[in-house]
């Protein structure tokens, strides 16, 4: 999931980016964790079905260092945890390998679920799940609310005042 130097092993010390997590889910219903990885709007690169009992969300993290890498990762899967999607803990190293979409896994078809989805990049969507967890009430479109308004009380004054309401009339001053 990520680039390699080409010396042909598949280490961590090979890898020469940092741009992709592989999330993995194989303990949970496949259309549980597909939900969810949608749910969470995961910056993914791509999800492939493995052809068994997981999906592979490729997560664009785009980590400057390994350092940056893990602590990132670290971050995706605590998030992922904590909104119920079970990641298999394994997957957290950069070099890790992930699915082939059209290959033949047993008798089973490995395949391209979707492309680049969810927010534009990591940091994105970081704000965006500091957004879901502030403290603040949900927004409220007023069109959705408008049909649930309580009854209006009778009018008092056509047009003018209703009962329960209060009225308030002026004048200048010694104008009767």
């Amino acid at each position: 999931i990520n680039p390699l130097d080409g010396t042909g092993d598949v280490k961590d010390a090979n890898v020469t980016a940092f741009r992709h997590a592989l999330v993995e889910a194989d303990d949970q219903d496949l259309g549980k964790q597909l939900a969810l990885i949608r749910e969470l709007e995961l910056p993914c690169s791509s999800i492939v079905h493995s052809g068994g009992k997981s999906i592979h969300a490729i997560v664009r993290v785009d980590a400057e260092s390994a350092t940056e890498y893990r602590r990132r990762v670290d971050r995706l899967y605590e998030i992922c945890e904590a909104n119920g999607l079970k990641v298999d803990q394994q997957n957290r190293n950069p070099s890790r390998l992930s699915r082939l979409p059209g290959i033949m896994r047993g008798a089973a078809r490995q395949y391209l679920i979707d492309g680049r989805c969810g927010a534009a990049s990591f940091d994105t969507w970081l704000e965006h799940i500091a957004e879901l967890q502030d403290d603040l009430p949900d927004i409220i479109h007023i069109p959705a609310t408008a049909a649930e308004l309580p009854p209006m009380a009778p009018e008092l004054i056509a047009g003018v005042l209703r009962k329960g309401h209060k009225m308030r009339i002026s004048g200048p001053s010694k104008a009767g």
